[in-house]
């Protein structure tokens, strides 16, 4: 969960405390988010644009935790 090897939750922080949806792209799968993430959506790298497409929906509509 870094990009370029600096971690990413500080900016994940801001935006779940700004109660903002979000997801997680990674190639650590959902094992590589961190405790307190776990329950935020997150996509398996690589993924299609069409399952991008559906999570962000699916995130819009809050239907996944």
């Amino acid at each position: 969960m870094n990009l370029n090897g600096q971690m990413i939750t500080p900016v994940a922080d801001v935006i779940k405390e700004n109660r903002r949806p979000f997801i997680f792209a990674t190639g650590y799968g959902a094992v590589g988010v961190p405790d307190g993430y776990r329950d935020q959506p997150t996509l398996q790298k690589p993924f299609t644009i069409e399952k991008l497409a559906e999570m962000i929906d699916e995130v819009l509509k809050g239907s996944v935790a």
